[in-house]
């Protein structure tokens, strides 16, 4: 891995694997949890202009289509944290790939038609979201377990914010984050010689960007929880605790312990709940360890009658303190699912970007050494710390 700052103080991050494609990855320090009132949503809606036209390509068709003809793939998500941009192609088309990539970044123009037009897309994406239980209990859910924390507001904003969302707002917020200080450009695959293409490519004018306020919750001293109506058959609960960044040295045994909870078909949350009680189809554990948050979650969707029950399981599954051969296994586990993961170059570059932001990229290749020193007695001690406190909880239901 070779790690260097551009001259404008762009940092880029290279990776060489033995593979025919080539993955670049532009990851921006921005996300929804920097967004204030008036602005919500406004980074996510800044992804999406970024598609819709440069100053060398007029439209999303011009842009999209240069990769696509290629056999390549482009895409983009918005998170509470950061915004990212991805394209892989072949290695032979590195450089189509980065000059659009690039165009992208830096040279968006932010048509006014396309404006309003993608304001009705992200609307309507916003009212299938919360059509959708399964995806709206985590923003309820979410909503109940921060009450301080900008977690509480989601990335696609409020409908009142996003209609109001006009072009100079748009331009002055990429202006003011989208700095090369604020930028790493991730690239995985088989090239070499490409620092000086980086280089013209990304030849931005060099601004210092304000340091992100982090943000924190306290642990709540009684249990939180809220319930909507809907009109669905199912009930979706979510039932979760607040956990801890992931630069403290408690997160790599909660990734052990969401292991033994959350690994597929064999993890207790789907073996307690679907299995040996037949209460919901689907049921799974979610964890986020941010750069200044956390949390971790098991949820599944069953009768409106099994609620209680579902919940009395849940925190079951947290408090029951984790068996030896569940820990070795869950270590196992991690080790497997990582690196079989990380064949992917679109998912090793993703991990790069995500260690990076968090503070080293090289992170990423030591993450399963840093499990494995994970003890026994460490996992017991997280466990009881985080798990016996008060809980969050969030049930979306039949009226």
């Amino acid at each position: 891995m070779k790690k260097y700052k551009l001259r404008n103080g762009m940092t880029v991050i290279e990776k060489k694997v033995p593979s025919q494609s080539v993955v670049l990855e532009v990851l921006v320090k921005v996300g929804s949890n920097n967004e204030k009132e008036g602005v919500r949503g406004i980074s996510h809606f800044l992804e999406h202009m970024l598609f819709e036209g440069t100053k060398k390509r007029k439209d999303s068709t011009a842009i999209a289509s240069e990769i696509e003809e290629l056999g390549g793939t482009m895409n983009a998500y918005t998170s509470a944290e950061v915004t990212a941009y991805h394209i892989k192609v072949l290695s032979k088309h590195f450089d189509v790939a980065l000059d659009v990539l690039s165009d992208m970044v830096l040279h968006s123009v932010f048509p006014l038609k396309f404006v309003e037009k993608e304001k009705k897309v992200i609307l309507k994406e916003n009212h299938m979201v919360h059509d959708d239980p399964r995806f709206y209990k985590w923003m309820l859910f979410q909503q109940t377990l921060f009450q301080k924390h900008p977690e509480r507001f989601p990335t696609l904003g409020s409908v009142k914010d996003v209609s109001g969302m006009t072009r100079e707002k748009l331009m002055s917020y990429w202006k003011h984050h989208y700095t090369p200080d604020n930028i790493t450009l991730v690239v995985v695959g088989n090239v070499d010689g490409i620092r000086k293409k980086i280089e013209k490519a990304f030849n931005q004018k060099q601004e210092k960007h304000e340091r992100k306020k982090l943000f924190s919750e306290p642990f709540f001293s009684s249990v939180r929880q809220s319930f909507e109506k809907k009109p669905i058959k199912s009930a979706h609960t979510v039932l979760g605790f607040l956990a801890c960044s992931r630069e403290n040295k408690d997160a790599y045994a909660l990734d052990i312990i969401e292991a033994v909870l959350g690994r597929g078909q064999s993890g207790r949350a789907f073996e307690t709940i679907r299995n040996k009680h037949g209460l919901a189809y689907d049921v799974g554990v979610r964890q986020e360890l941010g750069k200044d948050h956390g949390y971790i979650a098991v949820f599944a969707s069953t009768d409106k009658k099994a609620v209680p029950q579902a919940k009395d399981l849940m925190l079951k599954i947290f408090r029951e303190p984790v068996t030896k051969k569940e820990f070795d296994e869950a270590k196992t586990y991690i080790e497997g699912s990582y690196t079989l993961e990380n064949e992917n170059t679109e998912q090793h570059a993703d991990e790069l970007c995500y260690w990076s932001f968090i503070g080293d990229a090289r992170l990423a290749d030591s993450y399963v050494g840093n499990i494995k020193k994970v003890s026994y007695a460490d996992v017991l001690k997280v466990q009881k710390k985080y798990f016996s406190r008060p809980f969050a909880v969030a049930v979306v239901g039949p009226k």
